[in-house]
């Protein structure tokens, strides 16, 4: 993916693209001036990052048995 495209897609600047690069967290490929990303190993980057919603984790501890209480204790 172009950057422009990546940057779109994700919802994140140029310039956090770029410090990902350059700091080797994603792998880039140089097309003449143009850096471009792969798409698949941007997917598995962010999805990695993401943080559950507050619905998920109560979702998972009722699961397993533990119940929120509205001071976020949790209580079995």
């Amino acid at each position: 993916l172009p950057i422009a495209q990546a940057a779109e897609r994700h919802g994140v600047s140029k310039s956090y693209l770029y410090r990902l690069s350059s700091q080797r967290v994603i792998s880039t490929r140089r097309v003449g001036k143009a850096i471009q990303f792969d798409a698949g190993e941007l997917n598995a980057h962010f999805d990695k990052t993401a943080k559950p919603s507050q619905a998920v984790v109560d979702a998972e501890l009722k699961q397993r048995g533990v119940f929120p209480t509205l001071k976020g204790k949790c209580h079995v």
